[in-house]
């Protein structure tokens, strides 16, 4: 297993409990508690149900949210749907948790011995070769490239170039607040802001904006304040607690990240080799799908290995089963993007209107698909 993110450390609890002798190369020295909220829709919650990971979501301190969308500036919602809503229909809510907690219930699931540190990898082969950038080669049954959106795995396998940026940027942190807020995407005009509840009275908060070509580059940015400075003034004028959130953020807990994303090809993997999570399908975060969609992988891919019987097959088999999915995803993410960041003010009041005179039981039938799906 290459990356021990969350799709590599879900893959390796799957691929061990399919027989597998299990490895994980990472690239970090040190498993570092970094990176920032996530909401685990529905088949998320039921792929760590399948990897035996969630005891720690019912054990009471991980919020649940809803897919509640208000107007910017005005603050007032223009649709919602409950979580109660939510697992009527699908047996489980949105989770709301820090991506270091899903990581340390994963690592703790499979075993921190499994994770090879400070292991950064060069190249795989089709035959199951991993050379390390330390010139070190290892072999393995199969191998699997987790190791995120500049995937060096799927670059010496495949070729095809990198990810394509989409012209967004989005800012996220997490502060510690303390009184209670719900969860809530708040669009405006060509802009996004989202509030995120997390346990220990914290939040996290992003942002997504299109940013031109210059300040969209790649990098952290070169001065943190400034940058914060402009969210303070571009959002100042929206609803409460939006600038309130601002104001009580660090400049040294921003994260700034141009978004980007590409179209899933026909083929993830070679022989003994394959893909999964970002690696294999980066999409925009417009849908909260591409943590869920990596746990998904990982429970197919240990199925699929199970059930062919070969490891190669099952390669193949796992394959078959996700590409269909995680194009679908991609494209839909794509799709939300585009309607969460319409710029002409005449769009998107009416693409506000038309979200808030759709009934809620339509607007479930239009998420089955994206979180309904049952897992193969």
């Amino acid at each position: 297993m290459v990356g021990a993110g969350v799709g590599g450390l879900a893959a390796a609890i799957a691929t061990a409990e399919a027989g597998f002798d299990v490895e994980v190369l990472e690239r970090a020295e040190l498993l570092s508690p970094i990176g920032a909220g996530l909401s685990v829709w529905p088949n998320g919650v039921r792929a760590l149900r399948r990897l035996r990971v969630a005891d720690w979501i019912d054990a009471g301190g991980t919020p649940f949210g809803d897919a509640g969308i208000h107007r910017g500036r005005e603050g007032t919602l223009i649709a919602s749907t409950s979580p109660e809503q939510l697992r009527a229909r699908y047996g489980e809510p949105i989770a709301l948790v820090h991506r270091a907690e899903l990581l340390g219930a994963l690592i703790e699931r499979l075993g921190a011995e499994r994770v090879r540190l400070g292991s950064p990898v060069r190249s795989a082969s089709a035959d199951g070769t991993v050379r390390l950038e330390s010139g070190e080669e290892l072999r393995a049954e199969i191998v699997v490239g987790a190791d995120g959106i500049d995937s060096a795995v799927r670059d010496s396998l495949l070729g095809d170039g990198p990810a394509e940026p989409s012209g967004i940027v989005a800012y996220r942190a997490v502060l510690g607040w303390g009184s209670a807020l719900p969860a809530g995407e708040y669009w405006g005009v060509g802009e996004v802001f989202g509030l995120v509840p997390l346990s220990d009275g914290r939040l996290y908060w992003y942002a997504a904006f299109r940013e031109d070509e210059h300040d969209a580059r790649e990098g952290p940015p070169p001065d943190p304040g400034q940058l914060l400075a402009r969210l303070r003034e571009r959002f100042g004028s929206w609803a409460q607690p939006i600038p309130a959130v601002l104001q009580a953020t660090s400049p040294s807990a921003l994260l700034r990240h141009p978004l980007r994303d590409r179209p899933p090809g026909k083929r993830w993997g070679a022989g003994r080799v394959t893909l999964l999570g970002d690696a294999a399908h980066p999409m925009l975060p417009f849908l909260g799908q591409g943590a869920c969609c990596a746990l998904e992988d990982a429970v197919a891919l240990g199925e699929s290995l199970i059930a062919a019987g070969e490891p190669e097959r099952g390669l193949r088999e796992y394959e078959r089963l996700r590409i269909p999915r995680a194009r679908m995803l991609v494209k839909r993410s794509r799709s939300a993007a585009r309607a969460a960041l319409l710029a002409r003010p005449f769009l998107a009041g009416l693409r506000d209107d038309l979200l808030g005179s759709t009934p809620a039981a339509l607007r479930l039938r239009q998420l089955d698909r994206v979180i309904g799906s049952p897992l193969p």
